[in-house]
């Protein structure tokens, strides 16, 4: 039987990810590579660092499981500060919008997936899949890491929203 924790956990990230995916899809191609100024975010960087983080952070750290996307991605979608590369406007730096958009719903969809399967001695522990221990410290039990990636989710989301709405 399924933990009632993880299945709220899970429908809190269900309901984020669908929301992030349905704003996405009406990124215009336009605007797909709207930055407010040179080095900031894009949605197209946005979709594939969202994507690369729910990976890593909940796919790996919280579920145990082996990677779901390219490990390039780490280089390309991580932020500065978590090794990835500058932010730039060139679109032949990334992997094209439809494939970064399917990668960001097939980890949601694994995650969402994985967090229903969690049992509450697994909600109530630990960080797993070799976390970084400032990440343990930052993150753990692993019920309140998904929460934040709800969060960072839908944050980004807020951001995707705004650059895609720009003139």
């Amino acid at each position: 039987m399924s933990s009632p924790v993880a299945e709220v956990l899970a429908q809190m990230f269900e309901m984020s990810t669908n929301s992030t995916a349905g704003v996405a899809e009406k990124v215009t191609a336009a605007n797909r590579l709207k930055q407010l100024k040179p080095g900031k975010a894009h949605p197209l960087w946005l979709i594939g660092h969202v994507a690369n983080t729910n990976n890593a952070v909940l796919n790996m750290w919280c579920l145990n499981n082996g990677p779901l996307v390219p490990r390039e991605w780490g280089k390309i979608f991580a932020p500065d500060f978590a090794g990835g590369g500058p932010i730039v406007a060139d679109a032949a730096t990334y992997p094209d919008w439809d494939t970064v958009l399917a990668e960001y719903k097939k980890v949601a969809a694994a995650c969402t997936a994985g967090i229903r399967a969690l049992t509450d001695e697994e909600l109530s522990g630990p960080l797993r899949g070799n976390a970084p221990e400032q990440m343990q410290k930052m993150f753990s039990p692993v019920s309140k890491c998904i929460r934040a990636m709800c969060g960072h989710d839908s944050h980004h989301r807020g951001q995707l929203a705004m650059l895609s709405a720009l003139d």
